[in-house]
């Protein structure tokens, strides 16, 4: 009776441990089943081999997307996640699409259905513990978007390669030499890059500083240290790339200054602290404007008392004057001239005003300093105009706890000329610009913002 009893509570017990078992069991794949369809297509995706994962693709992303990532054979792409894979054989596509009641797929995970380039993907996109999402740079570029923005991660293999001369300017002036990973978004207009970089190089002070403005500029460049920019991009930059770029700013600088002047040293460091590089003209004439403040403890004065006797130096005091004798013949009268070039002295309202002029070459330079601000041109009216505009404040940074680094705006159809003739040939095929265009960049911890503006010309 007693071994009875035995066996019945014996039986019982096991019955128990077997029931919570089953229900342990239960609890468990059905946990692993909600959290598959709480996750998002980077819980799913090898973090090694992903190289790209466009979110919700949209009008404006899908053709950027297409143009890089060849994608036969998906059908329509609205509203799909959509993953580039690399392998061996070339890349893998992998699309996420919502379940819905109704549609039928062949393969599906969590919540979402797959279309795969290759059925034998599917055993590649389960491991979450390696997954896309625990990848650093991806988790920060995520928090740059909105749960709800379509954009577009890609590693550094996956950025397009730049293949002319402004596209290496451009890749090397915004990627540096250490950025990891980008995300990219655009539309309306606007075009947004993040840079996941956390060993980039600092690029100076924030452009916060007010600062005065040429009248109705075509383009604009403001930033808080141009000369650390202008060497990061140079270190950035292919070798030869790199020595094509310094020989132009040292052509340019001959050109404007003449043959004393070296960018390096005259003008690089009036670009150490907020300064802004404008363009302005009309007739087919481009005047400059440089605008800036000096860093403390440098005598403004004494810099440009030297630029504008380097500058003197560089005039000729030989004047030609070429004579026709009949239709066959000219004469070159050549001599001495007692006066090669003039320059006068102001000092209204706080400013030193010097304008020194090349009166057989038709080349000029002007500045006005007071105090640690400075301004310099190659007109004089442009430089008065400033002078007598109000001081521009640039724009706060448009991101919560960002440093502005950089804004501008440019007329592409007045700027385009100009690049073209220091860069033949050298159109943006990453980036093409038409129209008028406003830039801002700001930095984040390891991340630099890149936002873009587009307004088509008016006709």
């Amino acid at each position: 009776m007693a071994m009875a009893s035995l066996i019945r509570r014996s039986a019982l017990i096991v019955s128990a441990m077997l029931c919570s078992a089953a229900l342990l069991s239960v609890i468990i794949l059905s946990t692993i089943a909600l959290t598959a369809y709480g996750s998002t297509p980077a819980e799913f995706l090898p973090a090694d081999k992903t190289i790209a994962l466009l979110h919700g693709a949209n009008d404006a992303l899908v053709p950027l997307w297409l143009k890089q990532f060849p994608a036969p054979g998906t059908g329509s792409m609205d509203g799909k996640t959509i993953a580039m894979l690399q392998s061996p054989a070339g890349n893998d596509i992998v699309v996420f699409e919502r379940k819905t009641r109704g549609r039928t797929f062949a393969h599906s995970i969590g919540s979402y259905g797959l279309y795969l380039s290759r059925p034998d993907l599917l055993p590649t996109i389960v491991k979450k513990n390696k997954s896309l999402a625990t990848l650093p740079a991806y988790r920060v570029l995520t928090r740059s978007f909105t749960p709800k923005t379509s954009w577009v991660f890609l590693k550094n293999d996956a950025i397009p390669k730049a293949s002319s001369m402004r596209d290496h300017i451009l890749s090397a002036s915004l990627m540096g030499r250490n950025a990891e990973a980008v995300g990219f978004t655009a539309g309306d207009g606007i075009r947004e890059l993040s840079i996941y970089a956390p060993a980039r190089e600092a690029a100076g002070t924030p452009a916060d500083a007010r600062i005065p403005f040429a009248e109705h500029p075509f383009f604009v460049l403001s930033a808080g240290n141009l000369q650390a920019s202008f060497r990061n991009t140079l270190s950035a930059l292919p070798e030869h790339t790199a020595a094509i770029l310094e020989g132009l700013v040292a052509q340019k600088t001959l050109d404007l200054f003449g043959p004393d002047v070296s960018f390096a040293y005259d003008i690089g460091p009036l670009l150490e602290k907020p300064a802004s590089l404008q363009l302005t003209g009309s007739g087919g004439t481009t005047s400059f404007l440089l605008a800036g403040h000096r860093a403390k403890g440098r005598s403004l004065q004494r810099h440009f008392e030297h630029l504008h006797r380097v500058f003197a130096a560089s005039v000729s005091t030989i004047a030609i004057n070429t004579r026709s004798l009949d239709e066959r013949f000219t004469a070159a009268d050549v001599r001495d001239t007692t006066e090669p070039l003039s320059q006068t002295h102001e000092e209204p309202t706080g400013w030193t005003i010097t304008v020194t002029r090349d009166l057989q070459g038709g080349r000029m330079l002007a500045s006005a300093v007071r105090n640690d601000l400075f301004l310099l041109s190659n007109n004089e009216k442009t430089l008065r105009d400033a002078l007598e505009s109000k001081d521009v404040a640039l724009p706060a940074p448009q991101r919560p706890g960002s440093m502005r680094l950089a804004t501008g705006s440019a007329d592409m159809s007045r700027l385009e000329p100009l690049l073209e003739d220091i860069l033949p040939n050298g159109k943006s095929t990453i980036l093409p610009l038409i129209g008028n265009i406003h830039w801002s960049i700001e930095r984040s911890g390891p991340v630099t913002h890149a936002t873009l503006s587009e307004k088509p010309e008016q006709n």
